[in-house]
């Protein structure tokens, strides 16, 4: 077993994770991102999540964990009403929240050290609303006690990446996260340079809500203000992928998905890989010299589908 090769602090109220190992020009590193598990669902392909998790502890990297890691159908206060999409050991329980902490802490203590962000999606925001039980801060908590650096967010928020060239130099980056819209959203270019617009700081953004992984790369021009350098630069958006298969095994009540008359996703979470490389400037005003070339290190993000 590799230990993790990250810490996780606070700047503010913004997550930090750093990876304090110096990379060098090509070096990357991974997080692997998990969406959309319904831990508790007759569809959820659990043992592809703790595949991935084993992945990721395998190499020492963070995972972070972007709602919906529950199912949650909370019976005749749901929406949904019919708890016949859950797991046996799960329908008909007076302690059927407290079952849920309890079942996926352990399920998850295994890989505690590796978890470093958990936040809710729709699912764990209508329990917290209905029924004043936060199912993402009790089970952080939990895996706390397990040896997790873990922190408990909402269902949208900010995450901030430092990588070390050097012992000196270090570069961060910062990623968007939200748990995204209800329903299958469609893969719109209109809607992800919109998000683009109002999250200008954003290096990364990662999404759900489709239960369908997509990539789209947006870029931008910008100028520095210290220096004046006009720059190009780009922001990738991630839509990443779902444990929750879209149609239900034989005999189980049919999904949403299925009464709606939508094909099957693919299953699995996303690894976000991050390389760090060199490239050169010609600014003139960096240097004072014609033809020098300064060199910039610069991070590159990538998005992989974990299998």
């Amino acid at each position: 077993m590799i230990p993790p090769k990250f810490t996780i602090k606070r700047r503010g109220k913004v997550p930090v994770i750093e990876f304090p190992e110096s990379l060098g020009i090509g070096g990357t590193v991974r997080i692997l991102v998990q969406y959309c598990e319904h831990f508790d669902s007759v569809r959820s392909e659990v043992d592809l999540i703790r595949e991935h998790m084993q992945q990721a502890k395998d190499e020492g990297a963070p995972i972070i964990k972007i709602g919906d890691t529950f199912d949650a159908c909370n019976g005749r206060w749901d929406p949904r009403r019919s708890t016949e999409g859950l797991r046996e050991e799960f329908r008909g329980r007076p302690d059927y929240l407290d079952r849920l902490v309890d079942e996926y802490s352990r399920f998850a203590e295994p890989f505690a050290p590796n978890i470093a962000l958990m936040c809710r999606g729709n699912h764990e925001q209508e329990i917290l609303e209905r029924c004043e039980c936060d199912l993402i801060a009790r089970t952080a908590d939990r895996l706390r006690q397990a040896g997790s650096p873990v922190m408990a967010g909402g269902v949208g928020g900010w995450l901030l990446v430092t990588l070390h060239v050097s012992k000196t130099n270090k570069k961060t980056i910062p990623i968007y996260y939200h748990h995204g819209s209800r329903g299958v959203m469609g893969k719109g270019i209109g809607s992800t340079a919109r998000r683009s617009a109002v999250l200008p700081d954003a290096a990364v953004v990662l999404t759900g809500g489709s239960h369908r992984e997509w990539t789209e790369t947006i870029a931008r021009y910008r100028v520095s203000i210290q220096s004046g350098r006009l720059h190009q630069d780009e922001q990738l958006s991630i839509n990443v992928g779902s444990y929750l298969r879209s149609h239900a095994p034989e005999g189980a009540a049919p999904s949403w998905h299925a009464r709606e008359g939508h094909p099957p996703k693919p299953l699995g979470g996303t690894w976000v890989e991050l390389t760090m490389v060199k490239e050169f400037d010609n600014t003139l005003q960096r240097t004072g010299r014609p033809g020098a070339r300064l060199p910039l290190w610069k991070v590159v993000a990538n998005a992989r589908r974990a299998k």
